[in-house]
């Protein structure tokens, strides 16, 4: 399936997914499932539609995804809820905006809870501390973590969105939390919200604290 994705089959990733599923002599893992979910993400059309229904299936199956995976799901749909947002107010842009705010915060709460699962502690990646503030731009980030069965005592100190966004400025420097490049979609969003002063701060601290080597 990796063969096919770096291909741009990503339909055929869809076809393989969808034999492997119905046959009950397989077994699924994370892997399975995160390859599929990244492929869906990549189509044209409805990628975040096929993307959700097999991040929701991993879910019904007891799959444990991986940070990386979830981060990816969330961050498509915080863009597509960002600009969504931007749209003319009709009733079919409304039910856009409320099904990407419910998929923004299940997957936060899923993704708490399995990066906590059987674990007294853990840090957060900078990559979801990242997500964590572009999500506090629309919505109360504290009131869906509370829905998790965690607290996270760092976010909840933080008093703006801001606040979170250094927060995760400082985990991007410590080798554990470390997750990747910035995300390119979450920049874009912050060049365009130009005449907010909270933005502009922020594209500062990505060229400082999330340079690339």
């Amino acid at each position: 399936m990796e063969e096919f994705f770096k291909k741009q089959k990503y339909y055929d990733v869809r076809e393989i997914f969808s034999f492997i599923r119905e046959n009950s002599q397989i077994k699924l893992d994370s892997s399975f499932y995160g390859i599929t979910i990244k492929s869906m993400l990549m189509l044209k059309n409805h990628s975040i539609e096929e993307a959700i229904i097999i991040y929701n299936d991993s879910y019904n199956m007891s799959i444990y995804l991986t940070n990386e995976i979830h981060n990816f799901v969330l961050e498509h749909n915080l863009y597509y809820y960002h600009k969504a947002r931007s749209k003319e107010e009709t009733s079919e842009n409304i039910r856009s905006l409320e099904y990407y705010e419910g998929n923004i915060k299940n997957i936060i709460i899923r993704l708490i809870n399995e990066l906590m699962k059987n674990r007294r502690s853990v840090k957060m990646s900078s990559k979801s501390l990242s997500l964590f503030a572009w999500t506090h731009i629309y919505f109360d980030i504290k009131e869906i973590i509370n829905k998790s069965n965690h607290t996270l005592m760092d976010v909840k100190e933080c008093r703006s969105w801001l606040d979170i966004f250094k927060l995760s400025c400082l985990y991007n420097q410590i080798p554990e939390c470390y997750c990747g490049p910035f995300s390119e979609l979450f920049k874009d969003i912050l060049i365009d919200m130009k005449d907010d002063k909270d933005a502009i701060k922020a594209l500062e601290y990505v060229n400082i604290y999330f340079k690339e080597e």
